[in-house]
């Protein structure tokens, strides 16, 4: 079983094993987030989108079942949060443009 700082993939079972790792991500707790990346695993930069966009829907359900709060609302949030740090990046590594 996983601590609360993890997440516990064991109750998947089987269902990862036709999977490749694609992104981990870890949020410092005093300072810089760490992203991860594994571009070998994807077609092209067009699917890391889709990916992300899979990863802000997922997260507001997480949200909602772990926060009591409706999905659309944290959803909305995330998506916020989202425009914020394009429109203000709060790092200057690793940027793209």
């Amino acid at each position: 079983m996983a601590d609360a700082t993890t997440i516990d993939i064991e109750p998947l079972g089987n269902m990862l094993d036709d999977s490749d790792e694609v992104v981990r991500i870890f949020m410092g707790r005093e300072g810089p987030n760490t992203l991860l990346v594994n571009a070998e695993t994807i077609d092209e930069p067009f699917a890391l989108g889709m990916i992300c966009v899979d990863l802000m829907k997922h997260g507001a359900m997480a949200f909602a079942q772990a926060k009591g709060i409706e999905a659309g609302d944290a959803f909305e949030s995330i998506m916020a949060g989202l425009m914020a740090e394009l429109q203000n990046p709060t790092d200057g590594e690793g940027e793209a443009n």
